[in-house]
């Protein structure tokens, strides 16, 4: 993994391996200037990720300009912004954002979009998903959870990134949850890689609160991708007001 090494010096920062606790899969150590990625982690694609949301950290913490807007902004949760705006600058690194805008507006929104898209930009499934949530102006929360073995009969889902589209004000859902085995997510999963469903399903917020809203799901390379729309996605055949 040379090339974090490398990106890494290239902004006066330095690179490591190690154990992160709380399930974390990089941290960024201001006090270091270090970003470090969590060995555990064997998926190329969610390192990839991981280091870039990290390389925006070392971005945003060590700007004292943007911490003081932040501050002075009085924010619904801080913390869930800078994730927001680091998972956001990850994929904007990963896959530049002119193209995928006009792409956007050729289709309709859609789970199924992710593998033409990682086709059509050589782009991880991780920054497309979140490509695809900046870049919409519904109210969505988008979910991408991965299957953990309990046993040899089944695979429970654990949500590994969450991310919400800019029309949407509250409501952030937390990481690390199991989802229960009645979601669509499920579904999806064991329809196998590629393949896309939509029905129902209750916005896994932390809290248990049941807010059931259309759903549409894809599995592929190994997560479960989810967009809950809370309100229809605009159609391609409405024209854009920007």
């Amino acid at each position: 993994m040379d090339h974090y090494a490398t990106v890494a010096e290239k902004y006066n920062l330095t690179f490591g391996w190690g154990t992160l606790p709380d399930g974390d899969e990089g941290s960024y150590i201001k006090e270091k200037r270090q970003i470090i990625l969590d060995t555990r982690v064997r998926i190329p694609e969610r390192l990839h990720f991981s280091f870039y949301h990290e390389l925006m950290h070392a971005h945003i913490e060590d700007d004292d300009d943007i911490l003081s807007l932040l501050a002075d902004a009085h924010i619904y949760d801080e913390y869930d912004t800078i994730e927001r705006m680091c998972n956001a600058g990850a994929a904007e690194l990963i896959v530049p954002g002119d193209e995928v805008y006009g792409f956007l507006r050729t289709k309709p929104f859609s789970a199924s979009l992710i593998p033409e898209m990682c086709e059509r930009f050589l782009a991880s499934s991780l920054a497309v998903a979140f490509k695809m949530i900046n870049h919409t102006s519904h109210e969505c929360h988008l979910v991408i959870a991965e299957p953990t073995m309990t046993n040899a009969d089944h695979a429970e889902l654990v949500i590994i990134y969450t991310g919400k589209s800019s029309a949407v004000e509250k409501y952030s859902i937390k990481r690390g949850q199991i989802l229960p085995t009645r979601s669509l997510l499920y579904r999806a999963l064991h329809m196998g890689d590629g393949k896309s469903c939509q029905g129902e399903d209750c916005i896994p917020f932390a809290s248990g609160t049941e807010w059931l809203v259309p759903c549409d799901t894809i599995c592929f390379r190994g997560k479960v991708f989810a967009f809950f729309n809370v309100k229809p996605p605009i159609s391609v055949n409405q024209l854009s007001l920007f």
